[in-house]
């Protein structure tokens, strides 16, 4: 009797002001251990007083406490879809809280992962067969989806830490094997003939642009950031925003592009807008994964076939590899434009 009377008692608590998403959590921790027959004459007498019933079209978040007992009556103890938030939702408050102790290239690690899986996922629907599932389907090199998978093993834990899923669920991200993936593609150089034919039918801007390309080995998007510095004598582009802090770099200007007026260039993202449509409509042909980034292998390709030093090439394109770049001097600006100087014409046989 003192069983019916206290869950009775939790069971009429529907005026309070917390949230349903915590009266639901609430009176499911109590339900769960509550006798059987209590539970039965809870629902029966919940039903009662509100006209309700178990097919009933009543809202989860009209009646937190009543869909409670429902869940505990049928053993099962895992928080509802509604009110389970999207792993976009659990990483704004993750960043909230952590962002400060955190590098924005870490950052930006834990948005890939996040969008990577899946953005509009809500917890409640990933275990470890969902996992295992998007295991088997995802692309990537296996460190890439190892490292995934540790981005979104820690937005578990701080899921765990906040009461977002149950205290004892088992972290379906840790303990997975991941080998024997394929190694992602390298993207193809773009041949000379391809470039030109680029060249002759794309308008003079998007001329200029594919050009720089060509020149520095610039990642598309860091033309974006484009400004023009003179540097001990040496007129270089200023890079001001790159996807990593080696990115932000002075690349020479080689002579070929010295008339170019970037401040005309075209956005990186209207570029390969530009490029899709021309393929859709037939003007074009790429090879699979050739596009802008081709330009930066071409450049990179061109000058170590060149003999410049592997050093030299790693500093003017902003590569942040540590197997290229821990075991040498950075070199200084006269040595970059030298090394640039020694690029092969892009478009010349």
């Amino acid at each position: 009797m003192r069983d019916l009377e206290f869950h009775k008692a939790v069971a009429e608590d529907e005026e309070s002001k917390d949230t349903p998403a915590n009266r639901y959590s609430n009176a499911l921790e109590v339900y769960k251990d509550a006798p059987a027959e209590a539970l039965e004459a809870l629902i029966t007498d919940y039903e009662s007083t509100h006209n309700l019933h178990s097919s009933s079209n009543a809202s989860v978040a009209d009646h937190p406490t009543y869909f409670a007992m429902l869940a505990a009556e049928r053993g099962t103890t895992s928080r509802r879809r509604e009110f389970s938030p999207t792993l976009a939702e659990v990483l704004v408050q993750f960043i909230d809280k952590r962002s400060s102790d955190m590098a924005k290239s870490t950052v930006d690690g834990y948005k890939k992962a996040v969008k990577k899986f899946g953005e509009g996922v809500h917890l409640s629907d990933i275990n470890l067969l969902a996992v295992t599932k998007w295991l088997d389907d995802v692309s990537g090199g296996t460190s890439t989806i190892r490292g995934t998978l540790i981005c979104l093993a820690q937005l578990w834990e701080f899921s765990r830490t906040r009461g977002i899923v149950l205290e004892d669920s088992r972290n379906p991200f840790r303990g997975l094997k991941v080998t024997g993936r394929a190694k992602v593609r390298p993207t193809p150089q773009m041949s000379q003939e391809k470039l030109r034919e680029i060249l002759d039918f794309c308008r003079p801007s998007y001329a200029d642009y594919f050009m720089v390309l060509a020149h520095t080995g610039m990642r598309s998007a860091e033309v974006d950031s484009l400004e023009i510095v003179v540097k001990d004598g040496i007129r270089c582009y200023s890079v001001t925003k790159s996807k990593t802090t080696s990115g932000i770099r002075l690349c020479p200007i080689h002579p070929r592009i010295s008339n170019i007026d970037i401040t005309t260039l075209p956005r990186s993202m209207t570029v390969r807008s530009w490029l899709q449509y021309s393929m859709q409509q037939g003007r074009l042909e790429l090879a699979e994964r050739e596009g802008l980034h081709s330009l930066r292998v071409n450049f990179i390709t061109s000058l170590l076939s060149a003999g410049v030093e592997e050093r030299l090439v790693s500093r003017i394109v902003g590569h942040s590899a540590k197997t290229i770049t821990q075991h040498y001097d950075r070199g200084d600006l006269k040595q970059l434009h030298e090394a640039v100087l020694q690029l092969p014409d892009p478009i010349s046989m």
